[in-house]
């Protein structure tokens, strides 16, 4: 959550004399320039947008079921046309909305997500979303990005090469 956006809303409720005053402030604790209030909270309607994705495969899937078609057919078609809208999500500048893209991603198995959740294991700046690409990479079927995970296990950042090692042990690869 943005903190400077979350005063700026409450300042602006005060005066701006006030709100001037906890600018600086801010600035000064921060040491950066704070992000203007307008569009600050829009990033909740991202993560319902990927919320929203994962409904829709879900839903299609369940209709499947109901309508005696092939529910793993419909499932991988649904998930083809949100997979790209993920990975868009996986790029977000709020790391809850790249964990949730994450996090969905792993549900769907996609083969055709794993480069994406590789570059967010490896380089994402919140870890918390860096272990759950890697999580991720663990439920995938293919092993394409197995080299890959070998190399990251050995990486000197704690939660990269033990998520890595994770990763391949839940493959397969020992």
């Amino acid at each position: 959550v943005d903190a400077w956006a979350a005063v700026s809303l409450v300042v602006r409720a005060g005066t701006r004399a006030l709100g001037a005053g906890f600018k600086r402030a801010w600035s000064r604790l921060a040491g950066e320039a704070p992000v203007a209030a307008e569009g600050a909270w829009d990033w909740i309607a991202r993560l319902k947008a990927v919320q929203d994705a994962e409904d829709r495969v879900y839903r299609g899937s369940e209709l499947a079921k109901n309508q005696d078609l092939d529910v793993q057919k419909v499932f991988n078609e649904t998930a083809a046309v949100e997979v790209p809208r993920l990975l868009e999500a996986l790029k977000d500048p709020v790391w809850l909305v790249r964990l949730r893209a994450a996090s969905v991603l792993m549900n769907f198995r996609s083969p055709a997500a794993e480069p994406a959740l590789a570059e967010a294991g490896l380089h994402d700046a919140d870890a918390r979303v860096r272990q759950m690409a890697f999580m991720a990479l663990a439920e995938m079927r293919s092993s394409s990005s197995n080299a890959l995970l070998r190399q990251a296990a050995l990486s000197e950042s704690w939660d990269i090469g033990v998520f890595a090692a994770y990763a391949l042990v839940r493959r397969g690869d020992r």
